[in-house]
């Protein structure tokens, strides 16, 4: 799935300074940031996500070309908020021999150089979108079209709610997706499409499947 990959992925980048990875005697992944000596579990590259599943999304969703070029659009617009963010630090020199850094706006000073702290995430993200416009439609993750089918529910209503969150329980006031309407979405591979508009759809109900993958015959009877 997309986010396994991205996840596996994460595993595999290189941190942004000052943190480190570290293992302790069971195993267990904790990062600490050397600047402050604050250790927690989760990955510092992992504010990326969201933004990387959306790209997943947009992007996966285009012909080769176009995938291509949404992938080099995000990636120079990274590039260029990267630049533009170097350029507001410069180096003081705080003591004999030692340099700092400081914001050119802000004030702030940090012992971390700039491009340390900010090209890890950058790689992270140029080689990860790279990969995910290259996903085929139906990995989970990756956006497809779908039909809304109630040939097997049976259902009496005229279709089904949206959801905010992976509970059924969450529904979103109307308007829903009506039965027999043919609907982009993300598999997420664990019962649940999440819609480009950022709601979620279950892909049965009590037991029985809703969804299914559209074909040309869909297209056509419409």
């Amino acid at each position: 799935s997309v986010e396994a990959f991205l996840r596996h992925a994460m595993g595999e980048a290189a941190l942004p300074a000052p943190w480190e990875r570290v293992t302790d005697e069971q195993g267990r992944t904790f990062f600490v940031d050397r600047g402050s000596g604050r250790t927690t579990s989760r990955n510092p590259l992992e504010d990326a996500l969201p933004e990387l599943e959306g790209i997943a999304f947009t992007c996966a969703a285009l012909e080769p070309p176009q995938r291509r070029a949404c992938v080099a659009a995000w990636q120079a617009r990274w590039d260029t908020e990267v630049e533009a963010e170097l350029n507001r630090w410069h180096a003081v020199n705080s003591a004999p021999g030692e340099f700092r850094f400081r914001h050119r706006e802000t004030g702030a000073l940090s012992r971390t150089h700039p491009a340390q702290a900010l090209l890890p995430e950058l790689h992270f993200k140029r080689s990860a979108a790279k990969h995910l416009a290259t996903l085929p439609p139906g990995t989970p993750g990756a956006p497809a079209n779908y039909v809304l089918d109630n040939s097997v529910l049976q259902s009496q209503t005229v279709g089904m709610l949206h959801r905010s969150s992976k509970q059924k329980e969450d529904v979103v006031p109307m308007p829903g997706t009506q039965w027999g309407s043919i609907v982009e979405g993300a598999d997420q591979g664990d019962g649940w499409l999440r819609l480009d508009s950022g709601v979620f759809l279950p892909t049965e109900m009590n037991g029985v499947p809703v969804l299914r993958p559209s074909s040309l015959t869909d297209h056509s009877e419409r």
